[in-house]
């Protein structure tokens, strides 16, 4: 299975209302990409001198506002991963 699809599909999970993380999301697509993961990772992982670990942590939005960011994050990485040809 491709990035992309991997990607669109986690972003199908969370949009029907589980899980609630992108990553956790990634992990229970069947067949996700081996590597979709780490992609996902390395592009929506603050930076090392960040006091939070995950992207949307210490955000002060509400859990509405991230899950909107998340499948936005999903979609946007669907995206660059296809164009790509990930």
């Amino acid at each position: 299975m491709k990035l992309s699809t991997t990607f669109r599909r986690a972003h199908n999970l969370i949009a029907e209302g589980a899980p609630d993380y992108s990553c956790d999301a990634i992990l229970a697509v069947k067949g996700h990409h081996p590597s979709a993961l780490l992609w996902w990772r390395v592009y929506f992982t603050p930076s090392e001198d960040s006091p939070e670990h995950y992207w949307l942590r210490g955000m002060e939005m509400p859990y509405a506002e991230c899950r909107e960011w998340r499948l936005t994050g999903l979609l946007l990485a669907a995206a660059i991963t296809k164009s790509e040809g990930l």
